[in-house]
């Protein structure tokens, strides 16, 4: 229960906002941080104002004189689970921490609420009941009591964040300025300061730990909302003085050193230093202590902050900065406060505060916050306003240049533009190159300022005896002139005979110093500056003693290369080497390098390696080659010093500045891989590999050292993994197609392989994977390192994310490379209760969590994955099932984490964790079906009610997650979702499509994100109403499609997609002719290194090729032209869009399908078939994108066109326009039907033939179609019938063992009714005549007889299948006459005759239970052909007709002969063959008779043709079989043998003399026998 509906609850005493929105004031704070938007900030501003009272006082969670607790009566309304203990809790933290019961109460109830208490109370094998009862009661109150401090701090965090930020809409500027105006709240801030103090400082409690680490992480909170208040206003005198008052009580927090964890305590100290600067007036503005703080105008309170800082010697920066204010008081003030003791009180506290060394105090106060850019400014601020004051000497000098290379650029620019800083620089530069090392310090803090400087110096200093030097005075002028010139030794130089000349009359002003003897001369005298510099690095390389001046030389190099442009540095350089002996500054540096590898001197090599690091950006070959001769790696079969400095001296002085440089120059290197992929790859493919091993050493074991630095423990691991991370993006996060030693980034490939392979092994004990282990068991520890904010806190923050991230890249790739699971993936499962622990614990680690889990339950196994259900057990799955619910019910939730959520749903119920899954869908355990919890899916259903409010790139997320849900077997398909569907309909009947044109990539993403939404809406109603039965649920989506706007409603899916023809089809092209290294292919990102689904670097990877071709003007562009980057972007953005719009046009094609296959559909459906065929006209098949969509739309014109044929006749207009547009595509160049039949793309042309042929059947007997469509009929006749019948039968015959052999029996079976249709229209003779001649003409009816005739061959299953084929079809083609004509004159007599399947026919004895296939043959092929030709051309074929019947008279008598056998098998078939010959020989005699012959003639003609049934003896014997079969009814029934299933069905029954197939086989025989009397 989150604080806004909880004081209903109370009694109204908290503030309430809307309980739907659940905020929290950790929520609070994490949103106010991201992106805003109106209604998002408009809901936080009501719970801000609604808990204003809270947010206006630092004594958060106070105790009030209305703090009761709720009666127990009360418990039920606070939900379940909360009890009277929760009560007994609250009272006694609230004595504990000295906080409000109300309080503490409402978090425990809110912790209840996202992290369940365990039901587990059974006795284990460590524990008593008793003993285990008091663990858990421990537990919780520890969990309890760092939720309420915790969210303490959070509360001060989010005033903090209030007072400091800009004005924001809504929330404005209403708290901030409160609480500025309210004179008591610092005040208050320091009486809970000492309030913390005490709490630890009497902490006596068995959890000591736990409360001092939270009061000190809430101190440090305390301290910081101290600073961002101080620095906006000035306070009070009396303020001032309690501040100083509380630091005097308290050692300046002194007291809790021994008390609390270190790394608190240095961030306490540095950040009470910056408070009390604040206090005392200082302002960052102007760099200075304002004069007119109130205290400063009340002497007792200066006198009050003297006292306290006179007795104290805890703090030397404010006794620096109090030093500074006393100096700048007017004397009249210090006589009255100090009298004449001023100048010894102002003396003692400088002095004090040397003592104490304050400038390294400043530094290390810096060290441990410059974390934040803030304190940083005010600590530099600082010391522009100490410039006045100090000398800078070496350890002053040091400090500003530690402090100023981390301060923002403002501060920097500040400092150098100070004219106090000016003269300071003035002087040191005058005191060069003499005194050397502070001025090139405070010249590193600024590279390009220091350029200028040591390019063109202008003076000398040397130190020379007064009895050496010969010279005029200019008294005017001050200053003296050599009467001769001077050779003096440059410092540091070794070689005596090396001397620089000042010439005659070179002017200097000679300055004293401490040695009577000699004296400094300035002289004027121009040179270079780094020429010099140059020279004193050979003299000092090497030498123990000057290794300070080295160094700092070194730190200049480096800070100066590293900031400014190429030809800048090569003047550096050349500059650097005017004066080396032997070489050049670079062969020194790297000499250098490899003496102080084998001196083990680190203080030597890690200047050096951020030297190298500097080199990489402008020079990186320098770098490379050095490197792969260098000692420092494996070389030539030794071992790499690297490993030994790091053995032997850093993890014994627990010091790792070298290995940190280090890594960071291997981060520059392989930057330098990814950016220059081509240049140096020798030396690159021998250095990386190298390095990288290295750096999977160390990560092996650097959690195991010891440190002098905590947080160089985790900088060590988060720089590792971050290489790491770059190394497995760049090589498998492009080109997923290539192997990796073939990609762009094949440089990188060894080490890429290195680095996967050490993290995905599969051994028990990996040690690569116990750092991440350790960073999830430290996100649970309470409170966790992840809490604080010092320099630990940081890094361990940068580091808990890395490893968060780089896991789920790792088992990313070991998913897509196919490697076995991995033990890091096997030991993240069962470290799944601590990721769930640390989900509900750090809200802003919420998203990292979640892509881990969701890429864990997505990962490829070979067998089934571990259940995470199982691994989380009972408690941690109620955990993660009540924390994920409160975040998916709360509707301003960050939506990355929305997004992540969603994801993560979809990911358990795709993957294969069916019993997470069903909790998800159902809410029921798999392991206990009978207990019921809340439903995800539920949630998710509410969500939608949202999609108004959230952006299309977040709802996609969420409707993705409910299509998975909904394609779930084990969701529930019966609820009542009316409300849900009603949301999405709506939803749907709202959108419009948006205009092809787009420019403005911003449009073009939001179009393509709006686009999928609609896809994806529908593709739920889709599965919606094909699985559901509730038609109450249903009826919105089938309102929606019955209406007659629903042509217009399914636009998506034929209007002309936004495809730019002119961005793609010289895009690759162009780019090789640019770049003839590269392909555009090679940059395609790979789904695991895509992020985003739409946007500019969602198909190519522009961060990569702007690496490699960001200085080509060509790739950029200038002011003239584009430059190919955009021409890139925009070639991927419109593929983007298009594919969102084919995306939304299937999943509406499937909506329409689910829709048409349960309820009748309306004529509508017929302009929807006419639009859908005409977009695919005007659409074409431009690119291989559209295929897709092109098929679906034919395929579902044919559904349409059947499922509204089979309710009701079409009309002409409508056959005859429907028909035109299928005629159409079908001939049609996009279709290519003859290039489609030849490489078995059949999934377009033969649905569009399908339509045509159930035109055609619908138009039977209607000549004006073919009258009007009479063009476009004979086209497809063409291209179809005559071309394609050609085309297939003559593949069949060149490869009959082609595996879509069966797609070409479909094919031709499909133009075989596609003729009979067409036929059936009675089309005009010369319709017909037409249709003959194309026969001819494209060889059409010699293929059919050429197939025919080797059909013995062209056996399928060993079946002769094309026999029966070609004879279907010629049967088909003998029925028109002019194709009948043509047809025979092909051939076809002989080709029935004497092809090898008609021989072995001829031999007789065929019967349909003998040879089912044979017999077919001869009955409905050959004989069926036979007695058409008959019917059409009567004595003109009797001669040809007789010869037939001759050959096959052996199969003739047979036949007729088997109706008197003992053996006689009566069937539909052999029936059906009795017929035809009976007919046939009926036939036969009456063409004798039209001819005149006589009967002795014709009887003895018939008599050689069918002896059978020409003589009256062999008719009466047929006919007695007959009636010997109709008088014994049970002897017919027990010779029946049925030959189909639809017969079997038919002679199923007891009475088998009554079943239907006996009584149609005896009414068959009689007609048989009534034809034989006839």
């Amino acid at each position: 229960m989150t604080v806004e509906n909880f004081g209903a609850s109370l009694g109204g005493e908290v503030a309430t906002s809307g309980a739907s929105d659940n905020w929290s004031f950790e929520l609070a704070l994490s949103l106010l941080q991201i992106p805003h938007d109106d209604k998002r900030l408009k809901s936080l501003n009501e719970f801000l104002l609604k808990n204003q009272e809270l947010l206006s006082t630092p004594l958060v969670f106070q105790k009030t004189s209305n703090d009761a607790l709720p009666s127990k009566e009360k418990l039920k309304t606070y939900g379940e689970g909360v009890t009277e203990a929760h009560l007994k809790y609250a009272e006694e933290i609230s004595k504990l921490l000295n906080i409000s019961q109300k309080d503490a109460f409402r978090i425990i109830v809110d912790t209840l609420k996202r992290v369940p208490e365990s039901n587990e109370s059974q006795k284990t094998k460590t524990y008593s009941n008793d003993e285990f009862e008091r663990q858990s009661k421990h537990k919780l109150y520890k969990l309890y009591i760092s939720s309420i401090m915790r969210e303490r701090r959070t509360v001060i965090r989010l005033i903090r964040t209030l007072v400091s930020g800009e004005s924001i809409p809504f929330i404005e500027k209403k708290f901030s300025e409160k609480i500025f105006q309210d004179g008591e709240f610092i005040s208050n801030a320091i009486t809970s300061l000492q309030t913390f103090v005490d709490l630890i400082n009497n902490n006596e409690s068995d959890f000591a730990d736990i409360i001092s680490s939270e009061i000190s992480l809430t101190i440090v909170e305390m301290l910081k909302l101290l600073i961002s208040l101080l620095i906006v206003v000035s306070t009070t005198a009396n303020n001032v003085v309690k501040w100083f008052n509380f630091l005097k009580s308290n050692k300046f927090f002194t007291d809790l050193k021994d008390l609390i964890p270190e790394e608190f305590y240095e961030e306490i100290e540095a950040l009470r230093s910056i408070t009390t600067l604040l206090f005392l007036g200082f302002n960052t503005n102007d760099d200075s202590f304002d004069p007119i703080s109130p205290y400063l105008s009340d002497t007792n309170s200066i006198k009050s902050i003297n006292s306290v800082l006179s007795k104290s010697s805890e703090d030397p920066l404010t006794l620096y900065a109090w030093t500074i204010i006393l100096y700048t008081l007017d004397d009249a003030k210090t006589s009255v406060l100090f009298g004449e003791t001023f100048a010894q009180v102002h003396g003692y506290f400088a002095v004090k505060a040397a003592e104490l060394d304050v400038f390294k105090r400043i530094e290390h106060f810096h060290q441990a916050l410059h974390y934040d850019n803030l304190y940083s400014a005010i600590i530099s601020s600082f010391l522009i306003a100490a410039v006045p004051f100090i000398q800078l000497s070496d350890k002053i000098s040091y400090t500003y240049l530690q402090i100023f290379k981390d301060t923002p650029n403002t501060f920097v620019e500040k400092f150098f533009t100070n004219e106090d800083t000016q003269r300071l620089l003035f002087l040191a530069k005058a005191k060069f190159p003499e005194v050397i090392i502070p001025y090139l310090r405070i010249l590193s803090i600024n590279g390009a300022f220091a350029h200028d400087e040591l390019s063109k110096l202008s003076s000398y200093m040397h130190t020379i005896s007064s009895q050496n030097l010969d010279y005029d005075n200019d008294t005017e002028s001050d200053t003296i002139i050599l009467k001769n010139g001077l050779y003096v030794n440059p410092p540091y130089e070794q070689n005596k005979d090396v001397l620089l000349y000042l010439p005659e009359s070179t002017r200097g002003k000679l300055v004293p110093t401490a040695d009577p003897k000699t004296e400094a001369a300035i002289f004027q005298y121009n040179y270079n500056g780094w020429a010099l510099i140059g020279r004193i690095m050979q003299n000092v390389s090497g030498f123990e003693e000057d290794e300070e001046v080295l160094v700092t030389i070194l730190e200049l190099l480096s800070n100066t290369l590293g900031s400014v442009d190429y030809e800048t540095s090569v003047d550096i350089l050349e500059s650097l080497s005017s004066f080396v002996d032997n070489g050049d500054i670079l062969e020194i540096i790297l000499k250098l390098f490899e003496q102080s590898l084998h001196q083990r001197n680190i203080r030597v090599l890690t200047p050096v390696a951020d030297f190298l690091i500097s080199l990489v950006g402008n020079f990186p070959q320098i770098v490379w080659s050095h490197l792969v001769r260098s000692d420092l790696l494996e070389h030539g079969g030794r071992g790499g010093l690297i490993a030994t400095i790091l053995g032997s001296v850093e993890t014994v002085s627990g010091d790792y500045k070298f290995t940190i440089s280090l890594l960071k120059l291997l981060n520059e290197l392989v930057l330098n891989c990814i950016s220059a992929p081509e240049d140096w790859t020798t030396q690159k493919n021998e250095v990386i590999p190298k390095f990288t091993s290295h750096a999977v050493q160390v990560f092996e074991s650097f959690i195991y050292w010891n440190y002098k630095n905590s947080y160089q423990k985790f900088q060590i691991g988060t720089l590792i993994i971050d290489t790491f991370s770059k190394i497995l993006y760049s090589v498998y996060g492009i080109d997923p197609e290539s192997e990796i030693n073939k990609k762009v980034t094949k440089s990188l490939a060894a080490s890429a392989s290195k680095v996967i392979k050490s993290f995905t092994n599969s051994f028990p004990d990996v040690r690569t994977i116990k750092p991440i282990i350790a960073a999830v068991e430290l996100l649970d520890q309470t409170p966790a390192v992840f809490d604080t904010s010092g320099r630990v806190g940081f890094w361990f923050d940068q580091w808990s994310r890395a490893s968060l991230e780089f896991s789920k890249l790792v088992v990313s790739i070991r998913s897509v490379i196919g490697s076995p699971p991995s033990t890091l993936e096997i030991s993240l499962f069962t470290k799944a209760p601590l990721l769930i622990n640390a989900y509900t614990k750090h809200t802003v680690l919420r998203g990292d969590i979640l892509q881990l889990l969701t890429q864990l339950v997505s990962a490829k196994w070979p067998t089934d994955s571990p259940s995470l259900l199982s691994h989380l057990g009972d408690h941690h799955t109620g955990v993660l099932l009540a924390s994920v619910s409160a975040d998916l019910q709360h509707k301003f939730d960050d939506f990355k984490v929305k997004k992540y959520l969603y994801d993560f749903f979809s990911a358990v119920v795709e993957g294969n964790q069916k019993g997470l899954s069903m909790i998800f869908l159902n809410g029921r355990d798999i392991r206990d079906t009978t207990k019921k919890q809340s439903s995800i899916l539920d949630i998710l259903k509410n969500n939608v009610g949202r999609l108004d409010y959230y952006p299309e790139s977040l709802s996609i997320h969420l409707v993705e997650a409910i299509a998975h849900a909904f394609n779930s077997w084990s969701s529930k398909k019966e609820e009542n979702d009316v409300e849900f569907i009603q949301t999405l309909v709506k939803k749907l009947s709202d959108f419009k499509t948006g205009s092809s044109d787009l420019k403005n990539d911003d449009d073009i993403i939001q179009e393509a994100y709006r686009y999928k939404l609609n896809s994806r809406i529908a593709e739920i109603c889709a599965l919606f109403i094909f699985t559901s039965k509730d038609e109450k649920a249903s009826k919105p989506i089938v309102d929606l499609l019955s209406d007659g706007k629903v042509v217009e409603l399914i636009k998506p899916l034929y209007q002309p997609f936004g495809y730019r023809a002119s961005l793609h089809e010289n895009l690759n092209n162009n780019f090789e002719s640019k770049w003839p290294s590269y392909k555009l292919q090679q940059f395609i990102r790979s789904p695991l290194a895509n992020s985003t689904r739409y946007g500019e670097n969602a198909v190519y990877d522009l961060r990569l090729l702007d690496d490699i071709l960001g200085n080509n003007p060509y790739w950029t562009g200038n002011n003239l032209t584009k430059g190919y980057r955009s021409e890139v972007i925009s070639a991927s953005l419109n593929i983007q869009y298009v594919s969102s719009q084919i995306s939304a046009a299937k999943s509406w094609g499937a909506l329409l399908t689910a829709y048409v296959k349960k309820f009748k559909i309306s004529s509508t459906f017929v302009e929807i078939i006419k639009k859908l065929l005409q977009a695919n006209i005007d659409e074409g098949v431009k690119v291989n994108l559209f295929e897709e969509i092109y098929r679906v739309r034919v395929e579902l014109s044919f559904f349409f066109l059947y499922s509204i044929t089979k309710d009701r006749e079409l009309k002409e207009n409508e056959i005859v326009e429907i028909m035109r547009l299928a005629l159409q595509l079908a001939t049609s160049a996009d279709v290519d039907f003859l290039g489609s039949v030849l490489s078995s793309k059949a999934d377009i042309y033969r649905p569009l033939l399908r339509i045509v042929s159930n035109l055609l059947s619908a138009s039977k007997k209607n000549t004006k179609v073919i009258e009007i469509l009479s063009t476009d009929l004979l086209e497809f006749f063409e291209f179809v019938i005559a071309k394609g019948t050609s085309v297939i039968l003559g593949s069949i015959q060149s490869d009959i063992s082609s595996p879509d052999i069966g797609g070409r029996v479909e094919d031709l079976y499909l133009i075989i009714s596609l003729f009979k249709g067409l036929v059936a229209t009675n089309p005009p003779t010369s319709f017909t005549t037409k249709m003959s001649t194309l026969l001819v003409d494209f060889g059409t009816l010699k293929a059919i007889l050429n197939v025919y005739s080797s059909s013995h061959l062209l056996k399928v299953n060993n079946e002769p299948l094309f026999a029966d084929l070609t004879l279907s079809f010629m049967l088909e083609l003998v029925s028109v006459d002019s194709i009948a004509e043509q047809l025979i004159s092909s051939g076809l007599f002989s080709t029935l005759i004497q092809s090898p399947i008609s021989l072995i026919i001829q031999e007789g004895n065929i019967s349909v239970q003998s040879s089912p296939r044979y017999h077919n043959i001869w009955s409905n092929g050959l004989l069926a052909i036979i007695l058409t030709l008959l019917s059409k051309f009567g004595a003109r074929l009797l001669p040809e007709i007789c010869v037939f019947v001759n050959y096959f008279i052996k199969q003739i008598s047979s036949t007729i002969q088997s109706w008197s056998q003992d053996s006689l098998a009566i069937t539909i078939p052999a029936l059906q063959e009795t017929e035809q010959i009976i007919i046939l020989q009926r036939a036969l005699k009456v063409l004798y008779y039209e001819f005149g012959l006589n009967i002795q003639n014709m009887q003895q003609q018939t008599a050689e043709i069918i002896p059978e049934l020409d003589s009256k003896k062999g008719r009466k014997a047929l006919s007695d079989a007959f009636t010997h079969l109709l008088a014994h009814p049970k002897f017919l029934t027990s010779r029946i043998i049925p030959t189909t299933f639809e017969e079997q069905r038919m002679f199923e029954g007891e009475d088998k003399i009554r079943t239907p197939l006996v009584e149609q086989l005896a009414s068959q025989i009689g007609e048989l026998k009534q034809s034989l009397t006839d």
